[in-house]
């Protein structure tokens, strides 16, 4: 059969308009809702931690607090029976063995009290605090803290007891006779000291970070939470504290939505 011109012109005609026709005002593809949350929080760190040395990779949250005043504004419900237990202040003065090393304080704690930092965090995390210790009374106690809420916690006493808590507190105590004399038998004071508590959860394995090192495995470790402090019957200056671990990007989402910097799509 023969097909003239003007059948193939109307042929064209009506494939252009059957093809989809592309609109200027079509909505671009939606960015990836995880991808879209890591980016601002690494650009709005601050409204995620006011540490003035932290990093953020996508899953790990690293900081490192120096400054009384950086500390402070991270720092809840602090609870002590007198205002001077709690004293936030700047403190980098020269070293006397090596002038150019400078040592930082930003909190004191004397006789009692106990507060939590304001980040939270799932997961493996590891809380180094270096400290030291002013006085130390019968019964003295240092806890630091992680995963830390209402119901459950991980932490290390002094560095040498491990602690779990979970409907009740578990400890661990130290292997070494050593320490489990009085701490005013043992606790070395004026000098600097790390202190802290390490959760692998994959392993489920804690670790005390102290001068004596206790690890136990624990079945059911914490999810999540904040890092805290509570001590007793001593008085303690701390240096530096330091958290790595993964970032609870849960809550993060609500830090930045009520510091108002979260974008929704």
């Amino acid at each position: 059969m023969f097909m003239g011109a003007g059948y193939v012109a109307v042929s064209i005609i009506a494939l252009t308009l059957a093809a989809p026709v592309a609109h200027q005002d079509e909505a671009e593809p939606k960015p990836d809702a995880e991808a879209l949350l890591t980016q601002q929080i690494i650009e709005h760190l601050e409204d995620i931690t006011y540490a003035k040395i932290a990093s953020y990779d996508g899953k790990i949250l690293e900081v490192e607090y120096r400054y009384a005043d950086r500390f402070f504004q991270d720092v809840e419900d602090v609870k002590v029976p007198r205002k001077e237990n709690a004293v936030f202040y700047n403190g980098a003065m020269a070293n006397k063995l090596n002038e150019d090393q400078k040592l930082y304080s930003c909190f004191e704690g004397r006789n009692e009290g106990s507060f939590f930092l304001r980040p939270h965090f799932k997961g493996s995390v590891k809380v180094t605090a270096k400290t030291k210790f002013n006085f130390v009374a019968h019964g003295a106690s240092l806890l630091v803290l992680a995963h830390a809420s209402a119901k459950e916690f991980i932490g290390s006493n002094l560095g040498v007891h491990l602690l779990h808590k979970r409907r009740g507190v578990k400890t661990y105590g130290a292997k070494s006779k050593e320490f489990q004399r009085d701490p005013t038998a043992w606790l070395t004071k004026m000098r600097d000291l790390d202190l802290g508590v390490e959760l692998d959860a994959k392993s489920g394995e804690a670790t005390t970070i102290g001068q004596h090192r206790r690890s136990k495995k624990i079945k059911k470790p914490p999810l999540g939470g904040r890092v805290g402090f509570v001590w007793k019957n001593t008085g303690f200056t701390l240096r530096t504290l330091k958290i790595r671990g993964e970032l609870d990007r849960e809550w993060a989402k609500k830090a930045l939505a009520g510091a108002r910097t979260l974008k929704e799509y």
